[in-house]
């Protein structure tokens, strides 16, 4: 019996649970920065925070969080968030 379609799954499963841990990440950092002062970043962290800014705002009390990770996921798996940090540094590899 072949294994090979099972870890095809298995992959696939991880390479999306990775994409949330990242869309968490990313809201987290967005918000550390938002407390970072003054505001002068590198353009690709400049880029990308405005990015999520535009999309989730600022968490300033308790609420549910799933939209906000729903829509940071939607920036990494729909490239939006890399395409817009290249356009202002260049071709990442």
């Amino acid at each position: 019996m072949s294994m090979g379609t099972i870890a095809a799954n298995k992959a696939r499963e991880i390479c999306s649970n990775v994409q949330h841990v990242l869309a968490i990440e990313l809201l987290t950092a967005a918000q550390g920065l938002d407390y970072h002062q003054p505001k002068t970043f590198g353009k690709g962290t400049q880029a990308a925070y405005d990015l999520i800014r535009s999309k989730v705002s600022h968490v300033k009390e308790d609420r549910i969080m799933a939209f906000d990770i729903k829509l940071a996921h939607q920036l990494i798996t729909s490239h939006t968030l890399l395409k817009t940090v290249e356009a202002v540094v260049g071709p990442l590899q």
